[in-house]
Order: C-alpha cells, then sequence, then structure tokens
C-alpha cells in the first residue's frame, strides 16, 4: 500500500452508527411522511486516496449514476459524491427560487447533527426555456443531496444521507448505504 494510501475503515462500525441514527429518526417519519438523515464520519482520506475514489466513481460502470467532483477552496477540500438520497428539480423563469423552496421543504424533515455536511449539489442551464438538442431531457435546474460523499482536505470525511420513508427498514437502508460505499471504496482499491 503506498505511503498517501489509508487503510479500509471500520465499514461494520461505521454500518452500526447509521443504522442507530436512522432507527431513532424512524421516529420522525410517521409525523412527516418522510425524514431525511445526514449523517459525516471523520475518514482520514489523503489526497491519492481521494484521487482513487474519484476515478472509481467515474469509471464506465457508474455512468448511469449521479456524480459530482467539486474542489472547495475555502475549505481546501476535495469532494468526490454518487447516488441521490433527495433530487429536486424545476424549470421556467423562477427555477432557481422553485429549486431552493423545494430543497428547503425536504430539509424541513431533516435529522442532522451540526458537524453533519448537508450539502445540496446543484447545477442549471442560464437560458430560461427548455434545453434542446443534446441537452433535451435534462432538467432546466436540479439539486441532488448525495448519498454519499467523500471529502479530503483540511476535514477528511465520509458523508451519507438516506431518506426514509413509512414502513422502510433502517438497518437494511444503513446496510444498503454502507454496501454501496464498501463497493467503491474496494473498486478504488482494486487498481
Amino acid at each position: 500500500m503506498g505511503a498517501g494510501v489509508i487503510r479500509e475503515p471500520d465499514w461494520p462500525s461505521l454500518a452500526d452508527g447509521l443504522s442507530e441514527r436512522l432507527t431513532a429518526a424512524m421516529r420522525r417519519v410517521d409525523a412527516a411522511g418522510r425524514v431525511t438523515v445526514v449523517h459525516t464520519w471523520p475518514l482520514p482520506l489523503t489526497k491519492e486516496t481521494w484521487l482513487r475514489l474519484a476515478a472509481a466513481c467515474f469509471s464506465p460502470a457508474h455512468a448511469d449514476e449521479v456524480r459530482w467532483l467539486w474542489r472547495d477552496r475555502e475549505e481546501d477540500a476535495w469532494l468526490v459524491a454518487r447516488g441521490a438520497a433527495a433530487v429536486v428539480t424545476a424549470g421556467g423563469p423562477a427555477r432557481f427560487l422553485s429549486l431552493r423552496d423545494q430543497a428547503e421543504a425536504c430539509l424541513a424533515h431533516l435529522d442532522a447533527r451540526a458537524e453533519d455536511e448537508v450539502r445540496w449539489w446543484c447545477g442549471g442551464a442560464f437560458a430560461a426555456d427548455a434545453p434542446a438538442g443534446p441537452w433535451q431531457g435534462w432538467p432546466q435546474a436540479v439539486a441532488v443531496l448525495p448519498q454519499l460523499c467523500f471529502a479530503a482536505g483540511d476535514h477528511p470525511r465520509l458523508t451519507c444521507a438516506v431518506s426514509l420513508a413509512p414502513g422502510d427498514d433502517p438497518r437494511a437502508a444503513a446496510g444498503r448505504v454502507m454496501a454501496a460505499a464498501v463497493r467503491w471504496w474496494r473498486a478504488a482499491h482494486a487498481r
């Protein structure tokens, strides 16, 4: 293993922590109809590990998933995210205001602590009319709350977001999200 690559995280412990948060959040699902849980763990990611994760995320095997890559200069962070716990879209001249309102409505049923990172990833067209040509079929504006986000830099971490509806099994939901994180991690380190 290279000097800049870290050992694999203790996935069972991370899954247990997420499962506990999801189980506690299920009490709020009945009143809200849905709850989104965001959970962040410190994770000693190096830039080399982050680059491996980014390469694995943008491999053709994941072409059908929502994927994001970002450099946050203020925080000195490199972020790579994939999957979607929540997606909101909008169109027309007021699309960005509509996007904001929908995202705020989604966050009204949020279970997150102060240290949890809630980061919407947004994209949109500058023209107010419907996209044409190769962009036909794309929303005019979209905001995604990623299911998984690895960040390297000043505050390295893994953030998971999960939306729960009435009747969802929180342990199974935690297992699915952690399984996706494990597959991503191992694909990045199989190279």
